[in-house]
């Protein structure tokens, strides 16, 4: 997490033409998160993925658990952490402003990577 935004590592591959960009990292910003103002590094979180012109983001964040920076230093090291959370694709502009789901991606597990 880097004040108001922050990056999610999905565990799993997303199948979508952007999804590779941004190493495959989804961004979430500080207005995407539900019932908090950030995430732990390391935590799991259940979203719901938009997209915009830049690639692919999470919106509707909520941690699920405890961050463990530990872990998320060395998946940042390796490119990315795994762990559980949820997903689905939407389509609209920026991951803070993204309008309604439109298309459906498989149920995801995710992180936050840092």
């Amino acid at each position: 997490w880097k004040g108001k935004y922050g990056w999610i590592q999905p565990a799993e591959e997303i199948q979508h033409e952007k999804a590779s960009l941004r190493g495959g990292r989804l961004f979430v910003g500080i207005n995407d998160i539900e019932g908090a103002e950030s995430l732990d590094a390391g935590a799991p979180v259940e979203f719901h993925i938009c997209e915009d012109s830049s690639g692919l983001g999470a919106e509707e964040v909520v941690q699920t658990g405890e961050g463990d920076p530990e872990a998320a230093a060395q998946a940042g090291a390796k490119g990315g952490a795994k762990g559980s959370a949820k997903g689905s694709a939407g389509g609209g502009g920026n991951a803070a402003d993204a309008g309604s789901a439109s298309d459906n991606i498989d149920s995801l597990f995710s992180q936050v990577a840092r």
